[in-house]
């Protein structure tokens, strides 16, 4: 390699082609390239094409066409079958580890999307907290009000809640289809609920993990909350919003997800916050390791990411699937080959019947001629192999010299028999 600019680029350059090709020579050595099932068998059905060919066949005679159909099966379809076998596995290889990447990649990008999502849940919330802060007197109509407007705004929350300092309900909006309206809230207590207690005792905002509603709906939910503090930094009230368990699953969009491909969400605490399989994950239960992708069962092909704030994505897809697709590629690549193993086995006698009628034509020929009668000038069908045309012309010329030869010693025979009856 020619440098003439700088060589330190040249053996950065080189270097790196170096260690482009060690790469590929550790992937090409490595074990499981070589010794595959499918590679075996491809490897093994070579093995007797070789044998077969590199061995006699001296024995009883065989037709033409018999030889043409053997030879153009084993000599050309049972190498295309082994290339074929070994390409398939190439094939499913390649699908199962784009399967597990396509896996890994949604479950980063479902991880990414719940996380904003969360932070947007919580943003909202201590947003609508700073709003009432800096208003007056927290009245029960202001309150109306205000949680009204954030509600429209926001409408991913199913319901949302302001509690006094005791927890004592003062405002609550619920969403009833397209529709936000006010609740009543007389004789609603929230103080044991720990998205109020813990941003009265923190003083900051509060996410809560998965959980069953209780005054306003009985749905899975999870809230986030702030505190409403006064002009002297102590706490007034506490703002709640809740989101619920189908609404979250919004964030693994189906784009993001292998087609067949199951994911659930889990809290911090381990429980399901949201799932595509609300039948095989229960909300608030915990998945067992198997469920979770920690187990290499064989069934799923799974993988799990963990957010900044401590939610977990698992996303899986079932073996099965993979399997079908593996399946319906064998069942292409069996086509192909029985295909052309008909196409092989039309073509054989095509050639076969090429070949051997003008021989079979020649050999009756030679078979009937009986000197001196005249041979017949043998007519080769267009398409005939050019030695067979040749063949039976040089047997038409030594046929003609055989006459001559005959009828030349009867000649000399008859002449010689003359002589002596004159005598």
């Amino acid at each position: 390699m020619r440098c003439p600019l700088d060589l330190r680029l040249c053996v950065s350059i080189d270097g790196g082609i170096l260690v482009g090709m060690d790469g590929i020579l550790v992937k090409v050595l490595e074990p499981e390239r070589w010794f595959s099932p499918l590679a075996l068998i491809g490897v093994g059905i070579l093995l007797i094409v070789i044998i077969d060919a590199a061995r006699s066949h001296a024995g009883k005679p065989r037709r033409i066409g018999q030889i043409l159909r053997r030879e153009i099966v084993v000599l050309a379809v049972l190498p295309m079958l082994s290339l074929g076998l070994v390409l398939t596995d190439r094939s499913t290889r390649h699908l199962s580890e784009v399967s597990t990447a396509r896996v890994e990649a949604g479950a980063s990008a479902v991880s990414a999307s719940l996380e904003a999502r969360l932070e947007k849940l919580q943003d909202a919330v201590e947003t609508a907290a700073l709003s009432m802060a800096n208003g007056a007197r927290l009245d029960e109509q202001r309150i109306r009000e205000s949680l009204l407007q954030f509600h429209g705004i926001n409408k991913e929350f199913i319901s949302t809640l302001v509690a006094d300092s005791s927890g004592q309900l003062i405002g609550a909006t619920i969403a009833r289809g397209a529709a936000i309206e006010p609740v009543d809230t007389t004789g609603i207590q929230v103080g044991d609920r720990e998205y109020f207690r813990e941003p009265m005792r923190t003083g900051t905002r509060y996410l809560s993990n998965a959980f069953r509603g209780r005054g306003l709906g009985k749905d899975i939910i999870v809230a986030a909350s702030a505190p409403v503090h006064r002009s002297d930094g102590s706490i007034a009230a506490v703002i709640e919003a809740s989101t619920d368990f189908s609404r979250l699953g919004d964030v693994a969009d189906p784009s993001l997800l292998p087609e067949n491909a199951q994911f659930v969400i889990l809290d911090p605490a381990g429980h399901v916050a949201a799932s595509n399989e609300p039948e095989t994950f229960l909300p608030l239960t915990t998945p067992g390791p198997e469920s979770r992708g920690e187990q290499d069962d064989g069934d799923y092909i799974a993988a799990q990411r963990v957010t900044g704030n401590g939610w977990t994505v698992l996303v899986r897809l079932p073996q099965s699937s993979i399997r079908d697709e593996i399946a319906a590629d064998l069942i292409i690549s069996g086509v192909w080959i029985a295909s052309v193993l008909v196409l092989s086995l039309i073509l054989a006698n095509v050639l076969a019947r090429r070949v051997s009628q003008p021989l079979i034509t020649l050999a009756h020929e030679i078979s009937d001629y009986e000197p001196p009668s005249p041979p017949h000038e043998i007519t080769i069908p267009k398409g005939a192999p050019s030695e067979v045309g040749m063949l039976a012309r040089h047997f038409y010329l030594s046929a003609r010299r055989l006459n001559q030869l005959y009828e030349t010693r009867l000649g000399s025979h008859g002449g010689a028999g003359r002589g002596d009856s004159s005598s």
